[in-house]
């Protein structure tokens, strides 16, 4: 654990784990060591729990390893402001837009660039592994023990209000929010499938989320989803093929 900011470090070759503690119980004893397994799970939210081998359950949230340089970059954008919510996720409003920001989830890891790539640090785009027409955030930075060497860090879109989409579904039905962005939800004999966009966009709307059919936003030959938040709020989820 780093003694200035607190976060949870860990090395796994060229492989950078970072996540800032927000929750720390002592679950094992000597009489339920065999009753609780170890492991690590991911909730809807994107928050992370692990049990370490001395018995305590941590809870982490992934954060922006080097917050200088995305600042550096939001700034060159007009965008100044960074807000880092409880779970995890920044918000990121985009200056002369009444209500509009971007909703960002920060990758666990980050991993070193091959030295074949010259490219200053900064944020820049690649084709999302999910949907090649949608662009995915990547962040480059120097690497805090060596400047010469860089790493790269992926910045996920991320659900406006996670909770709200997880409510929509009831019973046995599932809701699977995947830290890459990607939402799956049951909703009656309804699949939807798809990839979040980073764009949060505020409406008049007031009332129980929702998920509406919408147009093909990305040019994929699919037609996209619409979610529209308790607050008003709405979001282009791009349909993913099942």
């Amino acid at each position: 654990q780093e003694p200035e900011t607190g976060y949870l470090v860990l090395n796994a070759g060229d492989t950078h784990y970072v996540g800032l503690p927000i929750a720390v119980q002592q679950v094992l004893t000597r009489q339920a060591d065999r009753q609780i397994p170890l492991g690590l799970t991911v909730d809807a939210e994107g928050t992370i729990t692990f049990i370490t081998h001395t018995g305590r359950q941590i809870t982490v949230i992934p954060v922006v390893q080097n917050v200088t340089a995305l600042q550096n970059v939001l700034n060159l954008m007009g965008l100044p402001e960074i807000v880092m919510q409880t779970n995890g996720h920044l918000l990121v409003p985009i200056t002369g837009q009444a209500g509009v920001y971007y909703s960002v989830y920060p990758n666990l890891f980050s991993t070193l660039v091959s030295p074949a790539i010259d490219a200053l640090d900064g944020v820049y785009q690649m084709p999302s592994n999910w949907l090649p027409t949608v662009m995915v955030a990547v962040l480059r930075f120097s690497d805090t023990s060596d400047e010469k060497v860089q790493r790269e860090q992926l910045l996920y879109p991320a659900a406006a209000d996670p909770a709200a989409l997880v409510a929509l579904v009831t019973g046995n039905q599932e809701a699977i929010l995947e830290s890459d962005g990607r939402v799956l939800l049951q909703l009656n004999k309804r699949t939807i499938y798809g990839l979040l966009d980073y764009t949060v966009t505020p409406s008049a709307y007031r009332g129980p989320a929702k998920i509406d059919d919408g147009e093909d936003v990305n040019g994929d030959g699919l037609a996209d989803y619409r979610i529209v938040y308790p607050n008003g709020d709405s979001q282009v989820l791009f349909r993913l093929p099942q």
